[in-house]
């Protein structure tokens, strides 16, 4: 297995024109290395929203992700890109309930 690299959220950025995508930009922590990872645009809304600690009146779809693993007592305790194929990013949740830890491959 490879070093696996802690990065944290510095921004969300759009493209050139107001249709291309958006980019999530990860910093490593205490390094300089980034990743720019393409997503759409509900899913730059919900992070930017979240960032900015802006309330809104009915919970996004990550809200609601969110809140249902926490009535069920479970925690995303990592996300770890393993693979970037032909611009694919594949990644593993690691997931926590009761002291068993679970992988989700996404």
């Amino acid at each position: 297995m490879t070093e696996k690299v802690l990065m944290k959220v510095l921004d969300i950025t759009q493209g050139t024109s107001g249709k291309t995508p958006y980019f999530l930009l990860l910093g490593e922590v205490g390094g300089m290395r980034k990743l720019s990872v393409m997503v759409g645009p509900f899913e730059a809304q919900a992070i930017l929203v979240s960032m900015r600690g802006v309330k809104v009146g009915r919970p996004l779809m990550p809200d609601v992700y969110l809140q249902s693993m926490q009535a069920f007592g479970i925690v995303l305790r990592e996300v770890y890109i393993y693979k970037v194929l032909d611009g694919v990013y594949y990644s593993l949740l690691e997931l926590e309930k009761d002291g068993v830890v679970q992988h989700v491959d996404v």
